[in-house]
């Protein structure tokens, strides 16, 4: 049985930091850290995060569906993004039309 916890993003961006390759869940992530043998087999709830999520901002009460596009002219330039909520990246989903 899996258990929700409330944690800070920082706390959540520190997790994912420590993730190795073969980890998809803050469940494996955090396993590993604490050298937690599963005692019984559950099913991993491995999840792309980046695909899932979409992008929300409870500052400013914003929330935009996954699959949606951001696009904006810069300087003259159209960029687009996938509006997606990414810990720990930059800005290589963002493409230049």
């Amino acid at each position: 049985m899996m258990r929700t916890i409330q944690i800070s993003t920082d706390v959540f961006a520190a997790i994912w930091a420590r993730r190795s390759d073969a980890e998809h869940s803050e469940d494996e992530i955090l396993s590993r850290l604490l050298a937690v043998k599963k005692t019984n087999a559950q099913p991993s709830s491995a999840r792309d995060l980046q695909t899932q999520i979409g992008f929300h901002d409870p500052r400013y009460g914003v929330k935009i569906p996954h699959g949606f596009e951001i696009y904006r002219t810069y300087k003259g330039k159209e960029y687009r993004a996938p509006a997606t909520k990414v810990f720990g990246f930059g800005m290589e989903r963002v493409t230049q039309v």
